[in-house]
């Protein structure tokens, strides 16, 4: 039996989490920021710090990057039960 995906933004995950990015409801603008940052649908990332009323830190590939708390409800992600190590 499947379980349906649960989809939440970015804001909701706690310290220590991972999960991978499902949507980003951005502009155009935005969406290129955080391509030209790595951020892209797919990728799975940890929450290093936050969130918070300042932003939060993610961390992705061995890449950390610094998110103001506008980005957050903006991010779409599927929180993961463990990491998932890319191939």
């Amino acid at each position: 039996m499947s379980h349906p995906s649960v989809i939440v933004p970015l804001a909701q995950l706690s310290r220590g989490a991972h999960a991978r990015i499902e949507t980003l409801l951005l502009d155009t603008q935005e969406k290129k920021r955080l391509l030209m940052l790595g951020l892209r649908t797919g990728m799975v990332i940890r929450l290093r710090m936050g969130p918070d009323g300042r932003g939060a830190v993610l961390e992705s590939a061995g890449t950390t990057i610094a998110l103001g708390r506008e980005w957050l409800d903006k991010i779409q992600v599927h929180p993961l039960a463990t990491p998932v190590v890319a191939p």
